[in-house]
């Protein structure tokens, strides 16, 4: 099998499910929803899923059948994982092909985490991170309920 035959949706690094679940399985992470490499986001991503989903199946009634919960994680969360998806995707950029080409990023990596060190930028780039999700509480599991 290739990963176009397991995954159709997906790029190079990038994993594009139309449905996340099916009956009781459901897929999370980089399986549903890998972001481009560059982003920085598949583990916050998958952080807040695994969050998320559990949310969702904390509200089922006893003996209720999980796909309502399913359907409702899967509502909340894709907005979210399709903001993220939406960043632009350089292959070339993050797997340089020449020693000039590594060196240029290797040189722009270290320049990023230089400025990213000064208090106000690392601020403001936190907060643009922060923006794609928002977790929603979870009575059952905030110890609320």
């Amino acid at each position: 099998y290739t990963a176009e035959t397991l995954f159709p949706y997906t790029t190079l690094f990038r994993s594009k499910m139309s449905k996340w679940s099916s009956g009781r399985l459901v897929c999370i992470g980089d399986a549903a929803f890998a972001p481009t490499p560059i982003s920085g986001m598949g583990t916050t991503s998958a952080i807040h899923a695994a969050y998320m989903l559990a949310g969702e199946l904390s509200k089922l009634d006893n003996g209720e059948h999980p796909a309502r919960a399913l359907e409702a994680f899967e509502a909340a969360l894709r907005p979210a994982i399709e903001k993220v998806q939406s960043d632009p995707d350089y292959p070339g950029v993050v797997h340089p092909k020449t020693a000039l080409h590594r060196w240029i990023l290797q040189s722009t990596m270290w320049a990023v985490t230089q400025i990213v060190q000064i208090p106000f930028v690392a601020s403001r780039a936190l907060r643009s991170r922060q923006d794609h999700f928002t977790v929603p509480k979870y009575p059952n599991l905030d110890g609320e309920g």
